[in-house]
């Protein structure tokens, strides 16, 4: 989707995780492979100054902002060299790429080329975004990815007692021989579901299989979808 990013910076999930709830006290935790799993201390803060709202579109390239480009607050990568990129608000980033001339769809249509995404993942590698539930019910999972592989996963959580949700990704290799895998996309909707209640959340999401660091899994995430489930 459309994003405000005028650098292409380069960059990239396996161990059990839970997210915090907006409003906690202002502390920072350490910088580790395992985001924060209690519910008080998250210091990060939305990339637009404002949480992104559920049902809607979640931009994966613009995960929350953390005070004094901290490791281990709003992202971590398990790859040394994949963790030291910055954004153009000077925060730490990993992997935020621009579409270019060349980019299609599994259609072979043309991708908007005013368009970011987060590439070059690895396992273990995870985000935090300030989300704001607008109605409690039970959502649709779904986004706009481009994966090499069969079989990948990423998960999603919510804060504690909302149970962790995996979701697969079918991969977009195969239908475009001639343009390379990762610049194919796919749109989906429906890829696994999500029961939430009303209010304000960090959704932590973690890339790859639990037991799984710095595989490759040929994952890049342009945005989230979440929808009403009918």
């Amino acid at each position: 989707m459309k994003s405000n990013y005028h650098l292409s910076l380069i960059s990239a999930f396996a161990l059990p995780f839970l997210s915090s709830p907006l409003g906690a006290a202002d502390s920072q935790p350490p910088a580790t492979g395992s985001p924060d799993v209690t519910t008080n201390g998250y210091a990060g803060k939305p990339y637009s100054g404002q949480p992104w709202t559920i049902p809607g579109i979640i931009q994966a390239e613009d995960y929350d902002v953390a005070p004094g480009n901290a490791d281990g607050v709003t992202l971590y990568s398990p790859h040394p060299h994949l963790n030291n990129a910055l954004r153009p608000t000077g925060d730490r980033s990993v992997g935020i790429v621009k579409f270019t001339k060349g980019y299609v769809t599994t259609a072979g249509e043309l991708e908007d080329t005013n368009q970011w995404y987060l590439g070059y993942t690895v396992s273990g590698q995870w985000m935090k975004y300030s989300v704001q539930v607008a109605e409690s019910g039970t959502y649709q999972i779904g986004g706009h990815f481009a994966c090499g592989f069969t079989n990948r996963t990423f998960s999603m959580a919510f804060a504690p007692g909302i149970k962790l949700v995996t979701v697969p990704v079918p991969t977009t290799a195969g239908y475009q021989p001639k343009v390379e895998v990762y610049h194919v996309f796919e749109k989906v909707d429906d890829l696994a579901e999500v029961t939430l209640p009303a209010g304000n959340y960090v959704m932590t999401v973690m890339i790859g299989e639990a037991g799984e660091t710095n595989k490759t899994p040929g994952l890049n995430i342009d945005y989230f979808s979440f929808t009403n489930k009918p």
